[in-house]
């Protein structure tokens, strides 16, 4: 009864997706977060589609949301739940999920697993053949009573015995069994005729703490690094250039370099940068104050983690492959607060549909709108209170003026020393006077020549050759994948 899924990264869908059996664990699931340009740490990805072979698990997972690294740890543990499970055990599970009992949400369905003892099922399929099934039952459990009757030396011993098996044959099999059904509250499924215990539901599973080691698929958060005392400015920089060594030497950030520098070069006036120990998403700003869409719902799912780092890019000036501007450092509870004052939902969207109709769609309309419906959207566009969008600009611009004029000037390569410093700082065998850099950029530079590359080791590092970069036992399959220059 394997669970499968539909992986996108929901930052840049551009990458593709891909589909996943579970139960899985960590090491495969990385070749293919990596085929998504997408991080180790799963941040910004999005379960879209849940299949699974049996079609009663099928149809309780198609009611799940989409969801990300949460919900596919989540899913995980459950896959792995249910191939524990005897053959006996999958066919109550099964019946149990027939009926539409304790199957409204993933946690539910993990917590039936460990509840299955008290449910019984019976090899019966309708009232008339469990009446067959209970008299059977009786008859086996009373043929020695009948036994001693039929040969006691007692005429009316043997004549009451003769009494109870004609009983038996004249009963009413389908009233016999329809009276056992109500009274047992049971109910037929294909599986078997199913019934309940009146004994506690037992609640084994609340949340993702409860998962075991083995089955979570993605890192615990860690502390930020970078000193968010003072928060700091890089003023008149390069920004496209500033990103992209902010990707090189801030983190595991390689994989989504591109995707980065695409949304940066898509015009808009600002953005916010969302960083943590393994991700950076740029946003446009206005996005991330706009509810219901992606860069907002990012944003959700990052601001909880302790390692989150934001900050401001504000543009003075394009110019070809130049994107002119400012960085701000922003304090995380500070936009928190922004982002729960200053946020809004649309008020509407235009809709084309697949077959070729266009709808308008109110905010109220899309709220209750299931799956099924929105997937038959073929592209839409949002709109909003003109209101709103006021507020919201001035909101921005209020933003860029308190950064102006409350933040501490360094220059950029001050900048990108205090990313890597906190990078450093986190690799199994640090080395503060080096530089370290992701695995790509090592794997980049050694086959370009850019500069001597090492290898972090517990004796210290360890000079790296071209080879090593292509070889099939190289920089990605070693046991030490922490790389300095």
């Amino acid at each position: 009864m394997t669970i499968q899924v539909y992986v996108e990264n929901a930052v840049h869908p551009e990458s593709g997706g891909f589909t996943l059996p579970l139960p899985t664990i960590t090491e495969e699931l990385r070749f293919w977060l990596e085929e998504i340009e997408t991080d180790w740490s799963g941040r910004g990805i999005v379960v879209k589609d849940i299949t699974a072979p049996s079609p009663e698990l099928a149809n309780a997972l198609r009611e799940v949301s989409p969801g990300g690294r949460g919900l596919l740890t989540e899913l995980n543990y459950l896959a792995a739940k249910i191939s524990g499970l005897s053959a006996e055990e999958r066919e109550v599970f099964g019946a149990v999920l027939e009926t539409g009992r304790y199957a409204q949400s993933v946690a539910k369905l993990i917590n039936l697993t460990e509840n299955l003892d008290r449910f019984d099922l019976q090899p019966a399929f309708g009232e008339k053949q469990y009446g067959e099934f209970l008299l059977d039952t009786d008859g086996n459990a009373h043929g020695e009573a009948i036994t001693r009757l039929n040969q006691s030396d007692n005429v009316k011993d043997r004549a009451f015995a003769k009494y109870i098996e004609q009983l038996e044959k004249h009963v009413n099999k389908v009233a016999y069994g329809r009276d056992a059904v109500k009274r047992e509250r049971g109910v037929f499924t294909k599986y078997g005729y199913l019934t309940e215990s009146e004994s506690h539901f037992r609640r084994f599973y609340h949340d993702s703490e409860d998962i075991p080691e083995k089955y979570r698929l993605f890192p615990e958060p860690e502390p930020a690094a970078i000193a968010n005392d003072p928060l700091v400015k890089v003023s008149n920089t390069d920004l496209a250039a500033l990103l992209m060594e902010m990707h090189a030497v801030g983190g595991d950030y390689t994989r989504n370099a591109k995707g980065s520098l695409q949304t940066l070069f898509g015009g808009a006036p600002d953005y916010f940068v969302l960083m943590n120990k393994m991700l950076i998403s740029v946003i446009p700003a206005e996005e991330l104050y706009h509810r219901n869409v992606v860069g907002h719902t990012l944003w959700q799912g990052l601001q909880a983690t302790e390692e989150v780092k934001t900050f401001f890019f504000t543009v003075t000036e394009r110019e070809g492959p130049r994107v002119v501007g400012s960085l701000y450092e922003l304090d995380v509870a500070g936009l928190q607060d922004s982002l729960r004052d200053g946020s809004f939902d649309f008020t509407h969207i235009d809709a084309e549909m697949k077959d070729g109709a266009k709808r308008t769609i109110t905010f109220e309309a899309w709220q209750a709108m299931d799956k099924i419906e929105r997937d038959g959207i073929q592209s839409w566009v949002y709109h909003y209170d003109p209101a709103d969008v006021t507020k919201l600009n001035t909101l921005i611009y209020t933003l860029r003026r308190v950064c102006e004029k409350n933040r501490e000037a360094i220059a950029a390569d001050e900048f990108l020393t205090k990313l890597n410093t906190a990078y450093m700082a986190r690799a199994d065998h640090p080395q503060p006077d080096m530089l370290r850099v992701a695995r790509k950029t090592a794997s980049d530079m050694l086959a370009r020549g850019d500069a001597d590359v090492y290898r972090l080791l517990p004796d210290g590092p360890e000079k790296l050759w071209p080879i090593d970069a292509v070889k099939s036992d190289g920089l990605w399959f070693a046991n030490y994948r922490a790389f300095a220059i």
